[in-house]
């Protein structure tokens, strides 16, 4: 609740401003509009290391899926 109004705080502060922002790492950091490829390829990177991995792909097909499902109001 208290983000937009943090955002415009810092962005209008005469100083640098640090922003604490607590967030899901289950999340994918991918934007809504990346291609195919490049989520299969953040997919690859984080399959070498990253301990988030399989939230992270739940997620991340959970939120994509639900791109093409019918949704109340939709008239697609």
């Amino acid at each position: 609740d208290q983000l937009p109004t943090a955002w415009e705080n810092a962005l209008h502060a005469d100083r640098p401003t640090l922003l604490d922002i607590r967030t899901d790492p289950d999340i994918p950091p991918i934007p809504p509009h990346a291609t195919l490829e490049q989520a299969l390829n953040s997919a690859k990177a984080m399959l070498k290391g990253d301990d988030s991995v399989w939230g992270v792909l739940r997620e991340g097909i959970k939120t994509k899926a639900q791109e093409f499902l019918p949704h109340e109001g939709n008239d697609r």
